[in-house]
């Protein structure tokens, strides 16, 4: 399903491998999705301060540090997180952090499309819920 305008997400994409970025924006953009991008940890901090973003999609081990630490700021500001990583042993503590999913490396960009409709769907309800 793509998604139109109306129920784009603004998607912070915090991921240190600049190819790999680069193409998830291309993906998220080319679904109506609007795009932050940090290449970092301290980056992906100043971002989140901005308060724009409506979910994090963060790698877990980068450069400059811990995504764990972005994960635990972003659920801090009310902002939803899916992690992503290619090692076996982050995931359990960065759903324990408050991340909703953790995307194993390499996933299909399908799988990242589904969580973003599940996040919008849950959006919605609750916008209809509380007005």
């Amino acid at each position: 399903m793509v998604r139109t305008m109306a129920n784009a997400q603004t998607v912070l994409i915090v991921e240190d491998d600049g190819v790999l970025r680069r193409a998830l924006r291309r993906h998220l953009v080319g679904r109506d999705h609007h795009v932050l991008e940090a290449g970092g940890v301290r980056e992906g901090l100043t971002m989140l301060e901005t308060g724009r973003a409506t979910v994090v999609l963060t790698d877990l081990c980068l450069s400059d540090g811990s995504g764990l630490t972005v994960i635990s700021a972003a659920r801090a500001a009310g902002v939803d997180v899916l992690a992503m990583t290619a090692t076996s042993h982050l995931p359990n503590e960065a759903r324990g952090r408050g991340a909703l999913a953790c995307l194993p490396k390499p996933f299909p960009l399908a799988l990242l499309d589904e969580w973003l409709e599940r996040l919008a769907a849950r959006s919605a309800r609750s916008m209809g819920s509380s007005g």
